[in-house]
């Protein structure tokens, strides 16, 4: 009998160093999502948010392998109490939070101004959530410190859990909204100048494009661009384009 409530004792200490607190599991499942999107965004399309400038180079792509490197290996640490993940996950955040309100104040507003907003937005949600995981990590030390850790459902936990899906609602709500509105101001001005070039020479486009101002212009040259694809110096119409999104959908309609 003894060595039966032996094995039992046992077994039940080995579970409980994979027992994670709600709020942990939160805060690893942020994690999972912020490496999704530098899988998607960093590694796919690999650009940077490099002080001012919008930046496509090998730098980017090396800087965000880096970073979802250092975010997998913190999500590690989280699910296996490691307390160099507390350290790290301190420098991981503390690091966002400066290079976001970095960008905030130096990045050049040459993109379209939904974009921008969009951009905008982004790094400031970025900047209110990661203030709250750094002050969460801070509170739950203990989780990565203590040898027997008793989990037990904090007013950390209950804070950050609800913090984190108000958050979440919030930007969902955004991103809708924001997109509704950027996928109709957008067909809205492809159609309106498309008509207007319809039928026309490249020269007599282009005369129509120099008449316009700000996303106008850059849509008319995409517009061009892409219908007159065989013409030389079509391609060369995208250095023309100001905004970095329609510049990057003008050099895809000319490949």
């Amino acid at each position: 009998m003894k060595k039966r409530v032996g094995r039992k004792k046992g077994a039940s200490r080995k579970k409980e160093k994979h027992i994670i607190p709600v709020g942990i599991k939160v805060l690893i499942n942020y994690s999972v999502l912020l490496c999704f999107f530098y899988a998607l965004f960093g590694l796919i399309f690999p650009f940077l948010f490099h002080m001012e400038f919008l930046v496509q180079s090998p730098y980017a792509l090396v800087s965000n392998i880096l970073t979802l490197g250092l975010m997998l290996l913190l999500i590690y640490g989280f699910y296996n109490r490691r307390f160099w993940a507390w350290k790290l996950a301190l420098f991981l955040y503390t690091f966002s939070i400066l290079n976001s309100v970095i960008t905030l104040v130096f990045i050049k507003y040459t993109i379209l101004n939904i974009i921008a907003g969009f951009i905008v937005s982004s790094f400031i949600f970025t900047v209110f959530l990661n203030l709250l995981t750094l002050w969460y990590i801070y509170e739950r030390k203990d989780y990565f410190t203590v040898k027997h850790y008793h989990p037990h459902i904090h007013l950390a936990d209950k804070v950050f859990i609800s913090s984190v899906y108000i958050f979440y609602f919030f930007a969902i709500v955004f991103v809708i909204a924001l997109g509704f509105e950027f996928y109709k101001s957008a067909t809205y001005t492809v159609d309106r100048l498309a008509y207007e070039l319809r039928g026309k020479t490249y020269e007599e486009s282009m005369n129509i494009c120099n008449t316009k101002a700000f996303a106008d212009r850059d849509v008319c040259y995409v517009t061009v661009a892409a219908s007159h694809r065989e013409f030389p110096k079509a391609r060369e119409l995208c250095s023309l384009v100001k905004s970095d999104f329609y510049k990057l959908t003008c050099y895809q309609a000319t490949m």
